[in-house]
């Protein structure tokens, strides 16, 4: 089912934590919001959850509003950041939890329980306590156990941050593939834009409460609506000189891979370069501009000559991947 949310703002006395959001997330997509710490996603997730109430505005599910309806009433699949399994449970009775709180009958729990299992590639583990698991194993558990209820929606909430680097990325992987495999419409929490990049169907960028930019993940990087959006998916230079932005009131923002190195006095405008990193596939240069100003550059690496600390160069910004924006937003 989608889910349909219309000028949902929830205040906390003088303070707005999700100021009159509009997301219509439709059925079986896997939609993020994405945005730093405190800019209100987990707040509005659990609005959807039912586990904080709500200042104004509608939530709909499948076309029913759901506002007044009990957390436990609304038939949504939740991933918390922490696991939340229970300690003194095993594997098995962890995932069948909710299914015996519906009063299924025995034989059909455990052929769901097991199935839910072999989906997340803990079918053996059954017998287990929580306590034997590593952490992405215990992850694996609650997304079982969200899942085996047939949830008309999952809430994940920051699911994979408890995780190191290595196994994050491939449980990215398998809730992506689990969720298209399944069908189920899925919003999902995080502060990773890396992450939101590689899961995501669309994304709703938020800051300070607000909804910034609603997109797909190429758009959301391609063309990002504000200063703010361009600099906190990837990295984006900020150029200030009105010389380049022909008006004092906007920034010239380009990406370091959309900027070429050509030979001075044959680019945009000249600099040096101040530090090179190579980071295998890629070379990144931080390169003070002729104006002092600083921009990074990152190119691949492969059949190139590194350049060094202090070699002189052209600049080149790519004049189908410059963005003008205003120098009063925040970002």
């Amino acid at each position: 089912m989608g889910v349909n949310i219309k000028d949902i703002t929830k205040k906390y006395d003088d303070f707005t934590a999700v100021d009159k959001a509009n997301l219509d997330i439709k059925k079986g997509e896997f939609f993020t919001l994405l945005g730093p710490s405190g800019c209100g996603k987990t707040t509005l997730l659990r609005m959807i959850a039912g586990f904080n109430d709500i200042t104004s505005g509608d939530i709909f599910v499948g076309g029913k509003k759901i506002n007044d309806t009990p957390a436990h009433k609304r038939n949504i699949g939740m991933v918390f950041q922490n696991y939340a399994i229970f300690p003194h449970m095993s594997v098995f009775d962890n995932v069948a939890y909710g299914l015996k709180a519906r009063k299924i009958s025995k034989v059909d729990i455990k052929e769901k329980v097991l199935h839910a299992l072999e989906m997340v590639e803990m079918g053996d583990q059954a017998t287990k306590e929580p306590s034997e698991l590593s952490g992405g194993q215990q992850q694996r558990v609650a997304l079982a156990r969200s899942i085996v209820i047939h949830p008309e929606i999952l809430l994940m909430d920051e699911p994979l941050s408890n995780l190191d680097a290595k196994l994050r990325v491939k449980m990215r992987a398998t809730i992506k593939k689990l969720q298209s495999s399944l069908d189920i419409t899925t919003v999902y929490v995080t502060h990773d834009q890396e992450e939101a990049l590689a899961v995501s169907d669309r994304i709703a960028v938020m800051y300070k409460g607000a909804v910034q930019q609603i997109g797909t993940p190429e758009e959301i990087y391609s063309f990002p609506t504000n200063a703010f959006v361009a600099n906190f998916i990837g990295t984006s230079n900020f150029i200030y000189d009105t010389k380049l932005t022909k008006d004092s009131t906007k920034i010239l923002s380009v990406r370091p891979e959309d900027t070429v190195i050509v030979e001075t006095g044959h680019g945009t405008i000249d600099g040096k370069i101040t530090l090179t990193t190579f980071l295998g596939e890629s070379v990144s240069y931080e390169v003070e501009l002729e104006n002092k100003e600083n921009i990074e550059i990152k190119v691949f690496s492969k059949n190139i000559e590194i350049k060094k600390i202090g070699q002189k160069i052209g600049v080149l910004f790519l004049e189908d991947k410059i963005k003008f924006f205003n120098k009063s937003e925040e970002y």
